[in-house]
């Protein structure tokens, strides 16, 4: 299930949407534990997750930011969300001590793919952000191999198209499915054909 992204207000929307698909995941009983995203430098991450923590319920007045040098920023929403970034700490790192779940909190975390495979949460959506233009998935380049000499590339990168592929995983695979179904009237969808 892949989407595609065109502007910094339909990442948002994005992100509200995610922020739904938790609360009403919880409400059903089978609660979606943890969100991953994958993506390069300027993919969105921060973006989705800071539209997440204003759209939870007590997130209206959160001060979302990206968590990149404090590690984990946790919310004042309901459920409490941690949002965590992995970037600094590097392949195969562990979740850190004080974030481990705690009732009915959830994990929200950026450059998952730092993660160990043994961290992952069982119950959890996964999200791939890649650059898409001129209809061609994966063109341009946000990678965090040339994010450190061009930061300024970065700069206005949610403006750029991007195709957000979700797979859900656990109970996160019928949150999933739900989500999509509002998805695909809201945004283009990229054909698993393409």
């Amino acid at each position: 299930m892949q989407i595609i992204l065109r502007s910094l207000e339909d990442t948002r929307r994005f992100g509200a949407l995610l922020a739904e698909m938790l609360t009403e995941s919880r409400r059903r009983g089978r609660p979606v534990k943890a969100v991953y995203f994958f993506g390069g430098l300027g993919a969105g991450k921060t973006t989705l997750a800071a539209a997440m923590a204003r759209a939870l319920p007590g997130g209206e007045n959160a001060e979302a930011a990206s968590p990149s040098f404090t590690i984990c920023n946790e919310y004042p929403t309901e459920p409490a969300m941690f949002h965590v970034d992995f970037y600094r700490l590097g392949e195969g790192c562990s979740v850190p001590d004080e974030v481990q779940q705690t009732g009915d909190s959830v994990l929200v975390a950026e450059w998952a793919e730092n993660l160990r495979d043994d961290e992952f949460e069982p119950d959890r959506i996964e999200i791939r952000l890649e650059p898409f233009s001129s209809g061609v998935l994966g063109s341009g380049d946000l990678s965090a191999e040339n994010g450190a000499e061009n930061l300024d590339i970065f700069q206005d990168t949610c403006e750029k198209e991007r195709s957000a592929a979700i797979n859900g995983y656990g109970c996160g695979r019928m949150a999933a499915a739900e989500l999509w179904q509002k998805l695909e009237l809201l945004f283009p969808v990229i054909s698993e054909d393409a």
